[in-house]
């Protein structure tokens, strides 16, 4: 669309999704009621080698970002989106849009929007953020 494709395209996404084109190296775990989800920025990637960390692991926490979704850079805001612990009637998880509206956020396929506000998070619901698409399990009951 317009801009050509990176020659290097194919080997960066074997790298993050392998062979047979899965997402098994995203997994975290939420920690506290409030989980913020987005692509770690350049100066948190930079700040975290010059500390002698390495790169920022995808899933990992960097900075304010509980949860570096990984990817490629830019691909979504830093909070792009958050996971908040609020029992309703409905479900225990909130799934909320919190970045700009560039940021494409799902939940089953369908984009959320953060004028739209919270959207109930059940287990086994299928998430997106930015160029992530994960699975939402909740074992906790």
């Amino acid at each position: 669309f317009g801009k050509p494709l990176p020659p290097n395209l194919a080997d960066v996404m074997n790298r993050e999704y392998g062979d047979e084109g899965f997402n098994n190296l995203f997994r975290t775990v939420l920690q506290t009621s409030v989980c913020t989800l987005g692509r770690a920025g350049q100066y948190l990637e930079d700040a975290s080698v010059a500390l002698g960390l390495g790169p920022i692991e995808t899933g990992a926490t960097a900075g304010h970002l509980e949860c570096n979704i990984g990817g490629l850079m830019q691909s979504c805001s830093e909070s792009a989106a958050r996971i908040v612990y609020n029992p309703t009637e409905t479900s225990d998880f909130q799934f909320h849009c919190v970045g700009c509206e560039t940021d494409i956020v799902t939940l089953n396929g369908q984009r959320v929007l953060a004028k739209a506000g919270p959207y109930p998070l059940r287990d086994c619901d299928i998430c997106s953020v930015g160029s992530r698409v994960f699975l939402f399990l909740c074992t906790a009951k």
